[in-house]
């Protein structure tokens, strides 16, 4: 074997080391979301190591600090909501009308709220689940971009002789996603929230305003 074959050749301890993190990595993060789940979103790196059977100093050898642990924890969050309501917010001739494509999304967000009331939370408020108001960075989570990227898709694939600029069309759907979730976190807040189904109609109606002057009038029904 030469020198610089035994140079190029990846370190099989090394590997296996990192495959090793990964998965305890995981773990942790697994660990720290079954948490959230049980006792809510207002949660420190106490509870967190607690949860994992293990030491903050695991955490920390992990994911640095209580921020690194917080932005995974959020990135999973994101990812399942993602899932969710990726599943009907998708546009297609004949399927369906526009308009209720945008309410099963509504509903979905909102069923997703109601089953994990608490990784919701975490995710809307981040390291600082006490404050009244949410992140600051919210719109650049990876959950944001992608469901703004499905609603643009809705609206580029519904009015495609709309001739708008992609970034009207972009900032739209920022625009009525951010409708959709400050309605929802304040009917969450709310000490006598109004019914579900009244809540989904009346967001509906709100987007469906707002998305509806993309569309051509000659291939709706009715707005």
């Amino acid at each position: 074997m030469s020198d610089l074959t035994a140079q190029v050749r990846p370190d099989g301890r090394s590997t296996r080391w990192a495959a090793h993190r990964e998965t305890r990595r995981r773990e942790l993060i697994d660990s720290s979301i079954v948490a959230i789940r049980e006792r809510g979103a207002n949660l420190g790196m106490d509870d967190f190591a607690a949860a994992a059977g293990t030491s903050k100093t695991v955490l920390y050898r992990h994911f640095e600090d209580r921020i690194g642990l917080h932005a995974a924890i959020i990135d999973e969050i994101e990812q399942i909501l993602i899932t969710k309501v990726r599943e009907v917010l998708v546009a297609g001739p004949g399927v369906t009308h526009p308009r209720d494509v945008v309410e099963a999304g509504v509903a979905a967000y909102v069923e997703l709220v109601e089953q994990e009331p608490h990784l919701y939370r975490f995710m809307m408020l981040g390291p600082n689940p006490e404050l009244p108001v949410m992140r600051g960075d919210l719109q650049l989570g990876r959950g944001t971009q992608s469901l703004a990227q499905q609603v643009r898709a809705l609206l580029d694939t519904a009015a495609p002789q709309s001739h708008r600029s992609p970034l009207v069309t972009e900032l739209w759907a920022h625009s009525l996603l951010g409708m959709v979730r400050v309605g929802v976190d304040i009917w969450q807040r709310s000490p006598a929230p109004i019914p579900r189904n009244d809540l989904i109609a009346a967001l509906t109606e709100i987007v469906w305003h707002g998305v509806s002057t993309a569309f051509h009038p000659a291939k709706m029904s009715s707005l």
